[in-house]
């Protein structure tokens, strides 16, 4: 009797489980809707250098491509000018930066195999802060430069060392040469120059007062104050009053500073000229810029001066009216 009520009972039992299923099925899927949505990160591709040459192998003295692949980390860039470890002995001629590439040429210039890296790239990201990236080594094969093939190769014999004197040796004696004339002429200049200026100062047939005399009347024609070189003027007319001095009291005046000159003299009429040497003195060494007068007062005291302590002529006797008194 029970497996008769079951079996009577069990279509209404799976009418009502599919009934349920229907009704709570758009429920879920409301709940599902009404969910929060999640966002999901995609993680960008991964920070990568990778290096290869072009091409794999060359001689002495060809240029090679070196290529560094790079893929940057997110937020990275990299500088104006790309910070590249591994170069150190390289001989780069050029590099070139592209969009995910830096391609640089350098020259061979080893006999052997050249090992290259590890390259490391630096790039920055969006604080400042620097990030490396890095490549494995790569070693460049060295070709050789002679033919693979013996029979090809020209072998060509190897002479003696020639000894042979330097280049350089004949002009280095030239040079020394050249320099030892030059100085002899140079001397040779000096030396009449020299003369020349004793010959003028110590003429014996003109007595020091008159050479003065004429010295200062040449520079007083000559215009040097009127055309604006006062200071030239007066070390000119300093210059001949030292030297009258030197040769008329017998000291060395033209070497000495006037302070030094009235320490050595020991007359009053060369305290005259001590005055006007001093007055000289200002205008050569203290910018002080005398009146036209002025110069003029200096230059007569200064010929007044000679004249004074020039030699007075022996007067003249009369041999007639003596040998008249004598009668």
């Amino acid at each position: 009797m029970c497996d008769a009520s079951l079996q009577r009972k069990f279509p209404l039992l799976l009418l009502f489980s599919t009934l349920i299923f229907f009704l709570s099925a758009p429920v879920a899927a409301e709940r599902e809707s009404n969910a929060p949505a999640h966002s999901v990160s995609i993680a960008g591709p991964p920070a990568k250098l990778s290096a290869f040459l072009e091409p794999a192998s060359a001689a002495v003295g060809e240029t090679v491509a070196l290529t560094l692949a790079y893929t940057l980390p997110a937020d990275c860039n990299l500088t104006e000018k790309p910070e590249i470890e591994g170069l150190a002995g390289l001989s780069v001629t050029d590099m070139q930066t592209n969009s995910g590439s830096i391609v640089l040429h350098f020259i061979v210039d080893s006999i052997t195999n050249i090992p290259l890296g590890p390259f490391i790239l630096t790039c920055q990201d969006g604080t400042g802060a620097g990030q490396k990236i890095a490549a494995e080594r790569l070693t460049l094969k060295v070709k050789s430069n002679l033919d693979e093939r013996t029979d090809r190769q020209q072998l060509k014999p190897i002479f003696d060392i020639i000894p042979a004197s330097p280049g350089w040796l004949p002009w280095l004696l030239w040079g020394a040469f050249a320099v030892v004339i030059i100085l002899v002429i140079i001397g040779l200049i000096m030396c009449f120059q020299r003369r020349a200026d004793r010959k003028v100062w110590q003429a014996p047939s003109v007595p020091p007062h008159i050479r003065a005399q004429q010295s200062l009347e040449t520079l007083n024609r000559g215009g040097l104050f009127e055309k604006g070189e006062v200071k030239a003027y007066y070390f000119r007319f300093s210059e001949i009053l030292k030297r009258y001095l030197k040769e008329l009291r017998g000291f060395p005046a033209a070497e000495f500073t006037v302070e030094e000159i009235a320490a050595h003299i020991h007359r009053e009429i060369d305290r005259e000229l001590v005055v006007i040497l001093k007055h000289s003195d200002l205008v050569k060494f203290a910018d002080y810029i005398p009146s036209p007068s002025r110069k003029d007062d200096d230059m007569k005291s200064a010929l007044a001066y000679i004249a004074t302590t020039a030699p007075r002529p022996e007067p003249a006797t009369d041999t007639g009216t003596n040998k008249e008194g004598q009668r």
